[in-house]
């Protein structure tokens, strides 16, 4: 993980020791995701809130057939819309002087008047006011409450006393520190996969535990997800196009490595391979070209589901401890002839804008 947040030997309890140094040192090669995603501030509370931009209109569609020479625009919705907006419709260009309702604007053609189907794009151009023009209500930016909850994880690390003491030909063996070290390293692949994979659970009471949302959940419940398709480029760049079209401006495709085939079998000017790659079985892919100028980074990660494809923006993407829950060594009461120690951290994850993110689902 990238450290960005700060925590002191203050925010640990006494009778803990502090292993989230070690902990967030920790990359593996196979938890790429959680590799690259900042680890920032701790949270304060067990439900981490934030708030998300919510998009203002940029287009919408006609929600009835255009005649050439009508007068009035039947749209989905004409939020976003005012007297002097320019839209375009098709390869015509319209004037809205007036908001009838909700789905209904008045406007006169500009240019290139002709008729239109049902469900046609209304792309928001700009707007024209007259000099002198009197003072008109726009509408406001919006946001959108967002959450997740923190997810306790844990393990134990138990050795007897005369295991401790034993010498033997491989020392980590009966080294405590080193078995804390193990547990440490599956502890991380155990959050990396709660980021990539977790269905966010947020108990009423103590008595069932929370699990973190992971970045799939969040996109299925926000991002843009149509129905599956034939993966070919012509269904992919119109995918990319929603996303780009919706406000996404950093685009980075998470795939699992099983589907590396789809995108390395493509025509060689819409992707780049990694030098070197094609020596080893499967070329790799680190870009891929869309015939509109979006240029997408790629990323295998075993943690992800097979068979979709993500596009998200990892930069908006923080890891968090609960405050003075990072991961520590706590020790346990001596009950037997041994040593006991229990590793346990707590953790979240913010997603931000993830309203913005689209998962492509190839039919076959």
């Amino acid at each position: 993980m990238i450290i960005t947040g700060e925590i002191t030997t203050y925010d640990v309890p006494d009778n803990a020791r502090d292993v989230s140094a070690a902990f967030n040192l920790i990359a593996m090669p196979h938890t790429p995701l959680l590799n690259k995603v900042p680890l920032g501030n701790s949270c304060e509370n067990v439900k981490h809130e934030w708030y998300d931009d919510k998009r203002l209109p940029i287009a919408t569609t006609l929600g009835a057939a255009f005649t050439s020479g009508g007068a009035s625009l039947t749209v989905a919705s004409s939020a976003g819309l005012r007297i002097g907006s320019i839209v375009q419709v098709g390869t015509s260009v319209y004037r809205v002087t007036g908001i009838t309702d909700s789905t209904h604007v008045a406007v006169t053609a500009i240019a290139s008047d002709a008729n239109h189907d049902s469900g046609v794009k209304v792309s928001f151009l700009g707007n024209a006011r007259t000099e002198n023009s009197a003072k008109q209500d726009g509408d406001s930016a919006q946001t959108e409450e967002r959450y997740n909850v923190t997810q306790i994880f844990d393990d134990f690390v138990e050795m007897s006393g005369s295991e401790m003491a034993t010498k033997k030909h491989a020392p980590e063996a009966s080294d405590l520190p080193g078995q804390v070290r193990k547990k440490l390293e599956r502890a991380y692949y155990q959050l990396a996969m709660a980021l990539c994979k977790n269905p966010r659970v947020a108990p009423s009471t103590k008595a069932d535990p929370r699990i973190m949302g992971g970045v799939e959940w969040f996109i299925a419940q926000n991002g843009y997800v149509p129905s599956s398709a034939a993966f070919s480029t012509d269904n992919f760049d119109a995918f990319l196009l929603e996303l780009q079209n919706n406000g996404l401006d950093v685009f980075e495709i998470w795939i699992n490595p099983t589907d590396m085939a789809r995108f390395s079998g493509l025509d060689s000017t819409k992707i780049q391979i990694q030098w070197g790659s094609k020596e080893r079985g499967t070329p790799i892919v680190e870009k891929y070209f869309s015939k509109h100028g979006i240029i997408c980074d790629v990323f295998m990660d075993p943690c992800m589901t097979a068979g979709k494809i993500d596009v998200f923006k990892s930069a908006d993407i923080e890891v968090k401890s609960l405050a003075g829950r990072q991961f520590q060594v706590k020790n346990m009461p001596e009950t037997t002839d041994g040593t006991v120690k229990r590793l346990l951290g707590e953790y979240t994850a913010r997603f931000t804008n993830s309203s913005l993110w689209g998962r492509f689902t190839p039919s076959a």
